[in-house]
């Protein structure tokens, strides 16, 4: 099946994209990694009117620690990403193991961390790094393109994770 037409955006920064999501609200649905988002609307289970390709924002898309137990990982970051990192902590470990059981190869080189908690997805064959970030007490960040100020609002992730939003 095909998906039913839509609009596409891309844009470059993260200020951009909540202006597209702001200006089109409930009508518009992020891509990221295209792993969870374009198989619903191929077999028409969403039908956005508005695609937002989020993979041309370079500042979501890399992995930090501060030395603690502290992590930053940006809603580009592909799951092989994780699962290639050469941190050696117990963060590290739990989230390199979580991302090799997540599908093959070439799902986990283009699903991302930002399409798999949009979408609360599981990931096709076992926990996914972000159910293991949660089951760590891990925090997750959102900016809100209802707020007039682009502040982000910390999530704990525990509270985040209900059910697959498609």
């Amino acid at each position: 099946m095909q998906p039913a037409a839509f609009r596409y955006v891309r844009p470059v920064s993260v200020a951009e994209a909540l202006d597209a999501l702001e200006a089109y609200y409930e009508d518009a649905k992020i891509l990221a990694g295209c792993q969870s988002l374009v198989p619903t609307m191929s077999m028409r289970l969403a039908q956005p009117a508005v695609v937002v390709d989020i993979n041309a924002i370079r500042e979501i898309s890399s992995v930090s620690t501060d030395g603690t137990k502290r992590w930053s990982i940006g809603a580009l970051v592909r799951h092989h990403e994780l699962e290639s990192m050469q941190q050696t902590d117990g963060t590290a470990r739990l989230l390199r193991r979580a991302a090799r059981e997540i599908g093959h190869l070439p799902i986990r080189i283009r699903g991302s961390m930002g399409g798999s908690l949009a979408h609360a997805d599981p990931g096709p064959s076992g926990p996914s790094p972000p159910r293991s970030a949660a089951a760590s007490c891990s925090r997750v960040a959102a900016a809100s393109a209802a707020s007039t100020r682009r502040s982000s609002l910390r999530v704990p992730s525990r509270q985040s994770w209900v059910r697959p939003r498609y």
